[in-house]
């Protein structure tokens, strides 16, 4: 992820060679990046086999949702993310996905400038978005709205967003990974 930066080491205490660091998954069942207990009579084994064994610790929704419903990551972003969109949970299982991706973001902290990209600014179609995304000018079409640490925000499934630079987030979402690049 080159538009990380670097507080999740510096600040975070994050231990990895990856550099930069764009994201720390801190909770999380899903097999791409599972939690590790890391002490007492279960250390050194996933969340995910944890809650297997005790699933009453999940929580009752979890419990019927069948799976640890959801995901919690730190987002340093140094740089602009992508314009994406993630599915919804029909959407996500039609292709291959137990879940699709609404998330929230908390902004623990924001340079000045900072900002977030949040649907649309006018109502869109598919005929005129079609040549935006090609020429990458679908920037011109994005609702962008000023953030401040302290902020949070609500992305339901199928909203397109992006991360402007600047951000540091905590996200809790859907465990999903399924993200659609538009730009």
């Amino acid at each position: 992820y080159i538009w990380g930066g670097n507080r999740l080491k510096r600040d975070w205490g994050k231990q990895t060679d990856m550099t930069p660091l764009a994201e720390s998954w801190e909770l999380s069942c899903h097999e791409a990046g599972p939690s590790v207990i890391a002490g007492g009579a279960y250390a050194g084994r996933t969340l995910g086999e944890y809650l297997a064994e005790h699933p009453q610790d999940a929580g009752t929704k979890a419990q019927n949702a069948g799976a640890f419903p959801l995901l919690i990551k730190l987002i340093d972003a140094a740089g602009p993310l992508s314009v994406q969109v993630h599915p919804d949970d029909e959407m996500a299982r039609r292709h291959g996905s137990p879940h699709g991706k609404t998330e929230m973001w908390y902004m623990i902290d924001a340079a000045p400038g900072a900002r977030l990209a949040l649907g649309f600014n006018r109502p869109v179609d598919p005929a005129t978005l079609r040549p935006l995304l090609d020429s990458g000018d679908i920037e011109s079409l994005l609702r962008y709205i000023p953030v401040k640490a302290g902020d949070a925000f609500l992305i339901p499934a199928g909203t397109v967003h992006a991360i402007g630079p600047g951000c540091l987030i905590a996200e809790i979402q859907q465990t999903s990974d399924d993200t659609y690049r538009l730009y």
